[in-house]
């Protein structure tokens, strides 16, 4: 496949708009990178990627656009096409160097993965004593020993983390979850990036943190009080100023929610109770809530409450509620 086919190809994939072949072409080629790095684990191999994945995105620009039919007669060329594509786009040298400084580093460095389970929250220190408080149901990754390629960074492969940072100007503090990156020097802030969610939110509560698409699209400055909301349908970011003591409530067992998305109140239950959460019909699913509530109050008052929110009532079967 020429390559400035595949990376129209690759902008459909990114709207959605590829069809059932196009999509298993794209899927598979994302899936030949295990193969690549077969010494790493299903963390690490996550992580390259999204890396990869957000390198992709910040070379694809509107103008490499090419009608959806132009190149269907070159997909059935196979994965061949793929190197020729990441050298022509500038990640094949990216994944070399990949490659090579995991064969020459291997014995040195080792990937740790920490999770909190659902239910529970989890305090860990990292090697620069810089402290993250996973919420619960989610995950954090980073290399040991920590911080020696001049930075210092962790990715947040699920879910939602507080942050405090121990300074040191001469090694950045990065923070990767999915397509986003967090940069800072030294302060705190709540990075929450569920998978199952549209949106993915930065919070600071002190100091300052840069935010951006990758590695290289700024999408904004925060300071204290800043919350800044990605929105993963349409690759838009805003920033808004917020309460900094509802950004890490969770962090005490308190939660609190702002316009959440029904999809949102699913996910927080799901963690915190251990309930999965189901919309009766479509108008129950477009609702929005907003709604404080401690971790430890009865899964039956917490439904009753939220309930009351639009008069709703709920049906429990085992660990599944239904709200209609």
């Amino acid at each position: 496949m020429r390559p400035h086919l595949f990376k129209g190809l690759l902008r459909k994939y990114r709207a959605g708009k590829t069809t059932e072949q196009e999509t298993k072409l794209v899927d598979d080629w994302y899936a030949s990178f295990g193969e690549v790095f077969p010494e790493k684990n299903a963390q690490q191999q996550k992580a390259l990627r999204n890396e990869l994945h957000a390198r992709i995105q910040r070379r694809l620009s509107p103008d490499e656009m090419q009608p959806a039919g132009s190149g269907r007669r070159y997909l059935l060329r196979g994965m061949a096409a793929a190197a020729v594509v990441m050298m022509a786009i500038g990640i094949g040298a990216w994944y070399l160097a990949q490659r090579d400084g995991t064969s020459r580093s291997q014995k040195d460095r080792q990937w740790v993965a920490v999770t909190a389970e659902q239910g529970t929250l989890k305090k860990v220190q990292l090697p620069d004593s810089t402290t993250v408080w996973l919420n619960a149901g989610s995950k954090l990754g980073f290399y040991t020993p920590f911080g020696q390629a001049g930075s210092r960074e962790v990715v947040l492969e699920e879910g939602e983390a507080f942050f405090e940072v121990t300074p040191d100007t001469a090694k950045p503090f990065i923070v990767h979850s999915d397509v986003l990156s967090t940069r800072v020097l030294g302060t705190s802030f709540n990075v929450k990036a569920y998978a199952e969610l549209n949106e993915m939110q930065v919070s600071v509560l002190t100091g300052r943190v840069e935010v951006s698409q990758g590695d290289s699209l700024v999408l904004g400055v925060l300071h204290r009080g800043d919350e800044l909301t990605y929105r993963k349908s349409t690759q838009t970011a805003s920033i808004q100023q917020v309460a900094t003591e509802n950004s890490n409530g969770w962090m005490v067992g308190k939660t609190s929610l702002r316009q959440a998305s029904f999809d949102e109140l699913a996910v927080v239950l799901r963690h915190s109770h251990g309930m999965r959460l189901r919309a009766g019909d479509g108008t129950i699913a477009k609702q929005r809530y907003s709604i404080q509530f401690s971790r430890d109050v009865p899964i039956d008052d917490l439904i009753k409450a939220i309930c009351e929110v639009h008069g709703n009532q709920y049906r429990k079967e085992g660990d599944t509620i239904t709200i209609f």
